[in-house]
């Protein structure tokens, strides 16, 4: 579905990504981790219209997508999480959700998708909340939202588990494994490798902006590569 060839970012000399390539298939959830540097964030904005590669290309359902605006990404199925400090901080939980339907539906299917989702994140009696008034596991809340407000077919989750509680925690596997059994896939960056192991079919790992492994979960953590990476070379 999604396919990453040979994607190459320079910034003013800086090698940010390097010949990577991989691909997320249907009703599938990748993981992407790596050290801070690996180009993790680089990748998140090239396949969502924020960046634009220096060499390479990003192709979804078989259409070239790396050259077309953010808005036109996601009108062709791929949604992305933000933090909602970027947002104007007197919108309401409604509001904020509504508007990442209205990308792709009238205003009519917007405003019932968006109530449907306000029940599936947890906000029933919370909608009209202005976003300042939220908690940090609230936001966290509101900006998986968004993306699964436009019903994507591929969501990009930066670090959706940073900050929260078992609770909120065990709360966002049940929603990414129900949705994923519905047929969404999913990127995920995420540096807390439990989350990764237990939910991702697959895991890319990056270094330096290049591709060192991939593979299962099994496969990654005994990859001598990954190993000495994370934890150090013993040798």
């Amino acid at each position: 579905m999604l396919a990453v060839d040979n994607l190459t970012k320079f910034f003013k000399g800086l090698t940010a990504l390097r010949s990577l390539s991989f691909e997320v298939g249907e009703s599938e959830i990748v993981g992407l981790i790596g050290p801070n540097g690996a180009g993790k964030s680089t990748t998140f904005e090239i396949v969502s219209g924020f960046q634009r590669p220096t060499t390479g290309q990003v192709t979804f359902k078989g259409e070239r997508i790396d050259r077309l605006e953010p808005h036109d990404i996601v009108k062709r199925g791929i949604s992305r999480s933000f933090q909602l400090s970027e947002v104007v901080p007197y919108f309401t939980a409604f509001d904020f959700l509504l508007v990442s339907a209205l990308s792709k539906m009238g205003m009519r299917e917007a405003r019932k998708r968006t109530m449907e989702t306000i029940e599936t994140i947890g906000f029933a009696g919370k909608g009209d909340y202005p976003l300042s008034l939220l908690g940090a596991a609230e936001r966290k809340r509101a900006e998986l939202g968004v993306v699964l407000n436009s019903r994507p077919h591929l969501a990009l989750l930066d670090e959706p588990f940073a900050g929260l509680g078992e609770h909120d925690t065990e709360w966002l596997r049940g929603v990414i494994r129900k949705s994923n059994r519905e047929g969404m896939s999913f990127l995920m960056v995420e540096h807390r490798i439990q989350y990764i192991r237990d939910l991702c079919h697959r895991i890319v790992v990056l270094h330096l902006g290049q591709k060192i492994a991939e593979g299962t979960a099994d496969e990654i953590m005994t990859n001598k590569d990954v190993i000495d990476v994370y934890f150090g070379s013993e040798e």
